[in-house]
């Protein structure tokens, strides 16, 4: 234990938040185990974020209990430091434990919690009202310009050759439309006041890279509203980059920014999907979680069907899509024999 000249201070990489009133999560980067607090508690790990020390921290427990001894707040307190020690969230000058080893197949990125910080600080600014407003006027434009740009990709893709800008296009596009992707979901999680834990790359079937900020700190939060907003973020952001992507396609860039547009519809599809875990599936699981105060049922009937129509409507635009493409496929083929036979 501490003694009462130590100075006491939460380590570096420990971030607070505070759900509700007098409730305080602190939690570590890169760690999916949260340390719950609540009442003085909560108060004194407050004072530990700043930096304190041992009598500094009794003598807030003092006020907080008039009636209990010296001898109890102090030994309150011991159990207290001795919880926040066995989490690995204090420093408290003795040397820190061995830090977790790297989870398989994932590389650790910096955190981009404080520019998502920076970023919701900003758009806290604007008032609500207005925010929402533009955010959906844009989303619509973007819609709007996907939807007129569809005769030309699907002109290129019958016609249309590849050549080595839009290789480049895509190489530098790619990573630049992941990177606004999680940002998407970090900015929105920070405008509700949770932390970003970390981020990185993870790789699927250990070969396909994604990149992925971790969220998981949502999960102590009680708003619904909140879970839906932060999962829904990167849709929208992907939305917003084809919206851009399209008017570029009606200039003479068309031919080259094509091939990075059909790549984010792709990946759009990808996590607009409800048949595994996706950022549309997770805004689903938001609804179908017990209420606040424990009240209802896991699934609501209501919440069922919405989710039956949804599975309906996307294995229709899937349908379509793969007829689309094995027609476009058919005609590039049919062109390709018909061009080989003449020559």
């Amino acid at each position: 234990m501490p003694s009462v000249s130590t100075p006491l201070r939460l380590h570096d990489d420990v971030k607070l938040a505070s759900p509700q009133n007098d409730v305080a999560l602190l939690l570590r980067e890169n760690s999916n185990a949260p340390l719950k607090l609540s009442g003085v508690s909560a108060q004194l790990a407050q004072q530990l974020l700043a930096g304190t020390s041992f009598s500094a921290l009794q003598s807030q427990l003092a006020k907080h209990h008039p009636q209990a001894t010296p001898e109890q707040c102090q030994q309150a307190l011991h159990a207290f430091l001795q919880r926040l020690q066995q989490a690995n969230m204090i420093d408290d000058g003795s040397q820190r434990p061995p830090a977790l080893a790297k989870v398989a197949g994932r590389i650790n990125l910096p955190n981009p919690d404080a520019l998502a910080r920076t970023i919701a600080s900003v758009l806290q600014r604007i008032p609500r009202w207005l925010g929402c407003s533009l955010l959906v006027v844009m989303v619509a434009l973007a819609l709007w310009r996907v939807a007129v740009s569809l005769p030309l990709l699907n002109n290129w893709l019958m016609h249309g050759s590849w050549h080595v800008s839009q290789l480049l296009i895509m190489a530098a596009g790619l990573p630049l439309w992941l990177v606004l992707h999680e940002m998407g979901h970090a900015v929105v999680c920070r405008l509700y006041g949770c932390p970003v834990l970390g981020a990185g790359l993870q790789f699927r079937g250990w070969w396909l890279p994604s990149a992925f900020v971790n969220t998981s700190a949502i999960a102590l939060f009680p708003q619904r509203a909140m879970k839906v907003a932060v999962a829904l973020a990167g849709p929208l952001v992907d939305v917003l980059c084809l919206g851009a992507l399209a008017a570029l396609g009606e200039t003479a860039l068309a031919s080259t920014v094509h091939p990075l547009l059909l790549l984010i519809l792709a990946g759009l599809l990808f996590n607009l999907t409800p048949f595994r875990l996706s950022d549309m599936t997770r805004a689903f699981q938001a609804f179908a979680q017990p209420a606040a105060h424990g009240e209802g049922l896991s699934w609501s009937v209501a919440g069922r069907r919405v989710f039956r129509s949804y599975c309906l409507l996307y294995g229709v635009v899937m349908a379509s899509l793969m007829v689309w493409i094995s027609l476009v496929s058919w005609q590039r083929m049919n062109h390709w024999l018909a061009t080989g036979a003449g020559s």
